[in-house]
């Protein structure tokens, strides 16, 4: 008996393990990259740098781990090696003796320096050069943010180490030379073009040539109202098969001064983004794992309410009944909705679904009968019978008076 309640409990822990991992396995970033209406790419910009130095290997290792789809790093270009790094003043961010990077050796000045955190601790992190990055963070997806003049270099190093099918490079030029330095590549590099403007028809031409080559395109804005925030704009990412329009709400006067938390992430999704790159990668994965959630949710309740008769409930009530499905399948459909638009979605279904059940099949919400066809011929067909009952037990009664 002892037993036999062990191999039960054994047995629905093991359940639980295995649903736990099944229901937490979500969209690889790989098969975002494929569709841009598949989720929302998280993308954490220099790392987990709430625990560790920014462009460090432990920054990075820690930012997949807690679940980014995407870690960006600096990288510049020292005399010998390419090292992770944002800033040429080398005193900003370790403690190596030389003045800057672009005057240092990796092995005299740098390889054994160590890393300034957030607040100007000096840390065990050390300095890393790209080949680190590209070998030890090998199951990662990297955006390499580089100088226009070092792109060549960068591709040579990433295609030699194997990793050019992970790795991006993100810089600032016209999207037409952007457009024919990739295709002058026989292994093709993946790029993400980076366009900051007012002018609407300069954004358009900038997204329609990156989308040949790119599944990304960097926006970035100061202003709140830059046309980029417009439908115009916002309607030339939401098609099957086009780039994907990414977000750095890391900085404030890149995102249109917006915040960099859920209620700036749902404006800017609104707005037509699907990739957002944060210095809070915790926070944004939870928002994306609730916006998956979400999504499933709204999906089972959506084929539960598309199951229900509607015929024998008011106009009134099947008509909000379809309203708000109708609102649920637009929102399924973009495939990259925010956290505010499923929510009202959702509480806008189960309003309807609700308000159904308290009319009881019976009454509109305003109180009026809900007559069909249907139910005239059935109310007549009972009338008949009730009168044909009537009439029967009269005529025996009247017979049995008569006896």
């Amino acid at each position: 008996m002892k037993f036999r309640k062990t191999f039960y409990i054994l047995t629905l822990i093991l359940v639980l393990l295995l649903s736990f991992t099944v229901t937490s396995l979500g969209v690889s970033a790989e098969e975002k990259f494929e569709n841009n209406r598949m989720g929302l790419i998280s993308v954490s910009y220099r790392g987990d740098t709430e625990n560790y130095p920014e462009n460090s290997l432990e920054a990075i290792l820690s930012a997949k781990e807690i679940g980014a789809d995407m870690v960006s790093v600096g990288v510049q270009k020292t005399k010998d090696v390419l090292i992770l790094a944002e800033d040429e003043n080398i005193g900003n961010f370790c403690n190596s003796k030389s003045e800057s990077i672009s005057a240092s050796y990796w092995d005299q000045d740098l390889e054994n320096c160590y890393l300034y955190d957030n607040s100007g601790k000096l840390t065990e992190c050390k300095v890393a050069c790209l080949y680190d990055a590209l070998t030890v963070a090998e199951d990662i997806i990297l955006i390499l943010d580089i100088d226009s003049e070092d792109k060549d270099d960068v591709y040579d190093v990433v295609q030699y180490y194997g990793a050019t099918d992970r790795v991006f490079l993100r810089f600032k030029e016209n999207s037409s030379d952007i457009v024919q330095w990739v295709n002058s590549k026989e292994t093709k590099p993946n790029v993400i073009g980076i366009y900051n403007g007012n002018i609407i028809w300069n954004a358009i031409s900038h997204i329609e040539n990156l989308s040949e080559v790119s599944s990304i395109v960097h926006y970035e804005s100061k202003n709140y109202f830059n046309v980029m925030y417009g439908p115009f704009v916002a309607d030339r990412f939401s098609a099957e098969g086009k780039a994907r329009a990414l977000a750095p709400a890391y900085d404030p006067d890149l995102c249109g001064q917006r915040e960099d938390n859920a209620s700036g992430w749902n404006e800017l999704i609104e707005k037509g983004f699907s990739a957002i790159e944060t210095n809070n990668i915790k926070s944004l994965v939870e928002y994306v794992n609730r916006a998956d959630a979400l999504n499933l949710s709204l999906r089972k309740l959506t084929e539960k309410a598309e199951k229900t008769d509607l015929s024998v409930y008011s106009d009134v009530s099947a008509d909000n009944l379809q309203k708000a499905l109708r609102t649920a399948k637009a929102e399924l459909e973009r495939g990259v909705s925010s956290v505010g638009e499923l929510e009202s979605a959702k509480s806008q279904l189960l309003l309807a679904m609700n308000r159904l059940n308290l009319s009881d099949g019976k009454e509109s919400q305003k109180g009026a009968l809900n007559v069909t066809a249907g139910k005239v011929i059935a109310a007549i067909l009972v009338g008949a019978a009730i009168l044909a009952g009537q009439i029967y037990v009269h005529k025996m009664q009247k017979e049995k008076r008569r006896k």
